[in-house]
């Protein structure tokens, strides 16, 4: 099973509101390449944020998008998908993590998504975390990419 290229992306500031706009410029690159997104949030209420947000970011902007309903029977087919976790039996091309833990389920995520956006903050927490990530991207042989971000 091919493992998910891993990109990091290090903001140079520690605003989560940042942190988040950065997310939807990633979110409408990449929407724009046809391609399908899973957002991975910490809880609900980042949930209710990013979906807001993805509305609101910017004025001449559309992204197809809805928040995730682990209870549903049939899958969604939005472009654009905002949950906790990971639905099953479904593939993204890319998963961009807001959570600050490993994607649940990532040892045998590679056949569900083709590549990974870690977007850390000089939060200090949020860095210590993505730390912990890189080390365990890297121990398990994923292609890593970094990425320092200079503007906000």
């Amino acid at each position: 099973m091919p493992l998910p290229r891993v990109d990091f992306y290090h903001l140079p500031n520690d605003q989560e509101r940042q942190l988040q706009l950065f997310c939807c410029r990633l979110t409408e690159k990449a929407w724009r390449l046809n391609n399908r997104i899973f957002i991975m949030v910490p809880d609900a209420a980042t949930a209710q944020r990013m979906d807001n947000l993805l509305w609101t970011y910017r004025d001449d902007s559309f992204l197809p998008h809805e928040i995730a309903d682990q209870m549903a029977e049939t899958p969604t087919q939005s472009a654009i998908l905002i949950g906790e976790q990971l639905p099953e039996e479904q593939h993204f091309d890319l998963l961009i993590n807001l959570a600050q833990a490993l994607p649940t389920g990532i040892e045998s995520i590679g056949d569900k998504i083709a590549r990974i956006a870690e977007i850390i903050n000089q939060n200090p927490n949020r860095k210590q975390q993505g730390r912990i990530r890189y080390s365990y991207y890297d121990k398990n042989n994923y292609s890593l990419e970094y990425h320092e971000i200079t503007a906000g």
